[in-house]
């Protein structure tokens, strides 16, 4: 599975678990850790950060937008 997907995922179930439409970059790497996921800390971090978020020139799959009300915090897109 792709880095994006993973990370896309991971978002999901964490949104889920929450209750409500929010995560952090930790929250994903912590939840993909126990995982076993293949993919490094940066690497996650950069799919969130860059690739998959919307506020940014470089995405590609727009599946998450900045929280501005949580510090380090992102939102699903359409959620």
């Amino acid at each position: 599975m792709a880095c994006s997907d993973e990370v896309f995922e991971a978002a999901k179930v964490i949104v889920k678990a929450k209750k409500k439409n929010e995560f952090t970059i930790r929250e994903v790497r912590e939840y993909l850790k126990k995982q076993k996921s293949e993919y490094a800390e940066n690497t996650i971090r950069g799919q969130i950060v860059a690739t998959c978020n919307t506020d940014s020139k470089k995405n590609k799959y727009p599946y998450f937008k900045k929280d501005k009300g949580v510090r380090g915090g992102y939102k699903l897109v359409d959620y």
